[in-house]
């Protein structure tokens, strides 16, 4: 074709406005294309979901799905909060071993610990559903730090076996494989669960090997995850986050946490059912502590600091503190080692997103394993050398729920045993500091009328010691069979001392 043709056709386009005309069919026609593809891959997706028997997989899980029902009462040092709370379980032992999200119960440790307060926290009327209409009273154990689930077991039922789920362990998860979980609906709603479905769109290897999901919500967190076969292959868990997640159980660990933005989205995945094997066999007990505990506060040795530092590790964790009267204290750890290796397998923590890796291999070593940790120490002049220490773990230190409590009938107020938190976010030392922490003031109680508040710490009461809340029932009980006419109490509140004084009116007490 030459030139002159060429600028003819141009110029006959230009003048009847056939080339945007046949632009704008060709323009609808992708449109028409685009939207057909995207229709036609929605119906596949839709039709491979469609793959799960969803009323078998609901009759399967009726047998263990639970209700979960308790009343929690939580104090961080100003008039206690009380709440009925409800969520999702399933029966995991012949037993009565029942595993829940740990947030649905416990929702006030964390404020306590974001805030860098102390908190008292108690479960009562604790009971569980089946979804057949069957209840039975339970027992909280705990929390499980790591995975956030918690744990109670039913303990008032003539049954001696509980249908219960059986998870099915895989390895060989892929990419596009569809899950299925059932997520509780408001208590107004009958049936009382629903079911929800998601993809699995990645196999992470770090910060540790999981699958990840798509579709499903942190709501949803701790319920059980179906695979395509109908397996129950895990629970929903959130597998990694831009911020240091708090550790509830290890007191220690809330300074750290402190300093972390709130930026970001969690991941969600699978925690799979050989982690899961784990913790069912070896659930939390009150007052045993069998997780293992060094005792330090640490940061992830980042690419930047261990540049810095001209260290070839390739991972690690900075001690940033280390607690008084320790397992790091006693065994020689200090502030600024940086830790590369336990028994000789390196540390793959350079970010906060994998750091609590460390505190998980630490846990699950157990308290008193004896293990060695390898680590690097700056001279006095600054260069580093490897230094080996052995370390034989100890208990992780009591939580605020699981210290003992006493509640006088006469004065109305209620104290707890302070545990390690207390000491740690008051900066106070526990050989010298003595004292109950007061969980409880009933309002209009002689307690409360002499200014008494949530919060405070008994120290001495006529004079008398108190170191715990044996020592403060004794003298309340002398008191009261004495019916003493005053009442002075020593408190230490808002970093200093002061004396309550009460005058109990023994003879109008009913």
């Amino acid at each position: 074709m030459n030139k002159y043709m060429i600028e003819q056709i141009k110029n006959w386009k230009r003048h009847t406005g056939c080339d945007s005309a046949l632009k704008f069919r060709f323009a609808k026609f992708g449109v028409f294309v685009a939207i057909l593809f995207a229709v036609v891959l929605s119906l596949a997706q839709v039709s491979e979901a469609q793959r799960f028997d969803f009323r078998r997989l609901q009759e399967k899980a009726k047998k263990y799905t639970v209700i979960v029902k308790a009343t929690v009462s939580v104090s961080t040092g100003s008039e206690p909060v009380e709440a009925n709370v409800r969520g999702m379980g399933a029966i995991v032992t012949q037993d009565g071993l029942v595993i829940l999200d740990a947030a649905t119960i416990d929702f006030g440790s964390g404020v306590a610990a974001y805030y860098g307060t102390t908190s008292s926290f108690e479960v009562n009327n604790l009971t569980v559903t089946s979804l057949n209409g069957d209840e039975w009273k339970a027992e909280w154990l705990g929390i499980d730090q790591f995975s956030g689930i918690g744990f109670c077991r039913i303990t008032d039922s003539v049954r001696t076996s509980f249908d219960h789920v059986r998870f099915h362990k895989r390895y060989d998860f892929k990419v596009g494989e569809w899950t299925a979980l059932f997520f509780l609906l408001p208590e107004y709603v009958d049936p009382p669960i629903g079911a929800d479905i998601g993809m699995i769109t990645a196999v992470l290897e770090k910060p540790e090997k999981s699958p990840l999901l798509v579709g499903f919500s942190e709501s949803q967190e701790r319920s059980i995850i179906y695979d395509e076969r109908g397996d129950a292959v895990g629970i929903l868990a959130e597998i990694a986050s831009p911020e240091n997640p708090l550790n509830f159980s290890d007191p220690t660990s809330f300074l750290s946490s402190l300093s972390d933005g709130l930026s970001g989205y969690p991941l969600l995945g699978i925690l799979t059912a050989d982690r899961l094997e784990k913790l069912i066999e070896n659930p939390p007990q009150p007052g045993i502590k069998n997780r293992g505990w060094l005792g330090v506060t640490f940061q992830p040795l980042s690419k930047d600091l261990a540049k810095y530092w001209k260290l070839e590790a390739q991972g690690g964790v900075v001690v940033n503190d280390v607690a008084k009267n320790s397992p790091a204290e006693k065994s020689g750890l200090k502030v600024g080692d940086v830790i590369v290796a336990i028994n000789d397998d390196n540390l793959d923590v350079d970010r906060e997103e994998n750091s609590r890796n460390f505190s998980r291999t630490v846990a699950e070593f157990g308290a008193g394993a004896v293990t060695e940790f390898q680590a690097l120490r700056a001279d006095s002049t600054g260069e580093f050398e490897r230094v080996d220490i052995v370390v034989e773990l100890g208990s992780s230190p009591i939580t605020f729920d699981e210290a003992k409590t006493y509640e006088d009938t006469s004065f109305e107020f209620k104290v707890r045993n302070m545990v390690f938190n207390d000491y740690l976010a008051y900066n106070l030392d526990e050989d010298e500091f003595n004292g109950v922490w007061v969980s409880d003031v009933n309002s209009g109680g002689w307690a409360a009328l002499a200014s008494l508040y949530p919060g405070d710490i008994v120290q001495s009461i006529n004079g008398r010691k108190i170191n715990s809340v044996e020592e403060a029932e004794s003298a309340l009980r002398e008191i009261a069979e004495n019916k003493n006419a005053e009442v002075v109490f020593l408190v230490w509140r808002d970093n200093k001392t002061l004396f309550v004084n009460i005058r109990p009116t023994w003879d109008d007490e009913s």
